[in-house]
């Protein structure tokens, strides 16, 4: 009898082991699309926070030739 419960054990200890080692391995594989598609928001991201500089970058140089057409203008006018 306690060889019989004793392979028993061995058996399912074989199998929940495989088992267990199989939810390792595809947590492992879910870790990495999530990293994947972590790092993939994090190029979209810098991508957008670079053309955001860039369009306020442009919004600046428009607003200073603004400014500096107004007081042209302004400049002008008072003489």
């Amino acid at each position: 009898m306690y060889e019989f419960f004793n392979k028993y054990l061995d058996d399912n200890y074989e199998n929940n082991s495989t088992t267990i080692m199989g939810e390792i391995k595809r947590a492992e594989e879910i870790d990495e699309n999530k990293l994947t598609k972590m790092q993939k928001e994090y190029i979209k991201y810098r991508d957008n926070i670079s053309k955001l500089k860039n369009i306020q970058k442009e919004l600046n140089e428009i607003k200073d030739e603004e400014i500096d057409d107004a007081i042209k203008i302004g400049l002008k006018k008072m003489w």
